[in-house]
């Protein structure tokens, strides 16, 4: 599954240059002593990252979360994961899970994921962090064109979750990047307590 839609990239492009180009235009007009003209040019910008905002706000919380099963590959771009085995044993605080985790480069040229982030979320809303140590390093590991690099992670679950999904992605280090969540439409589903995950059971 896709999780990047190259029209949602288009489109955060196309605002953030329109932003630069109407912050260049105001500094122009203000120099020439056109202040009236500048606030038009204000008011018009205001209007429209207004309705920009209001439109991603609504498709992020309007889109269903997406389900994504057992050795599915979840792309983001042309970096890949998937989850190729589960294995899971009693603890003494709950339920140790062992995710066989893979990442996968679909691109031609080497790919790593930065500032990773991963949960695993159960039917209660509940996040459980990785306890394996150093997990990011794994995951920020370089990737060959074509090729896979396969590596476990740790969770400690309470021992009465239900309906597990594992929850990841790359770029910002945290679960909810307030910015990027506004900017790209129809990707500020945490904002409203959505995320696509993989099913676990």
């Amino acid at each position: 599954m896709q999780s990047v839609n190259p029209l949602v990239d288009l489109a955060a492009i196309l605002a953030v240059l329109g932003t630069a180009a109407t912050t260049l235009r105001m500094i122009y007009l203000l120099m020439r002593g056109r202040r009236p003209q500048a606030r038009r040019v204000l008011a018009r910008w205001g209007i429209s990252a207004l309705a920009y905002l209001m439109v991603s706000l609504s498709a992020s919380a309007l889109r269903p979360e997406r389900s994504i099963g057992l050795g599915e590959r979840w792309c983001f771009d042309e970096w890949c994961v998937s989850v190729d085995r589960i294995t899971s044993r009693s603890a003494s605080t709950g339920t140790l899970y062992t995710l066989g985790l893979q990442t996968y480069n679909a691109g031609r040229r080497p790919q790593r994921a930065l500032y990773p982030w991963m949960f695993i979320r159960d039917a209660d809303g509940r996040h459980y962090q990785p306890s394996t140590p150093d997990w990011a390093t794994s995951v920020e590991a370089s990737v060959a064109p074509h090729a896979s690099h396969r590596f476990p992670v740790d969770f400690l679950v309470s021992a009465n979750a239900r309906q597990l999904g594992f929850v990841t992605n790359h770029g910002s280090g945290t679960p909810c990047n307030l910015l990027p969540a506004l900017v790209f439409i129809s990707q500020g589903g945490c904002l409203f307590g959505k995320f696509d995950s993989i099913r676990l059971h």
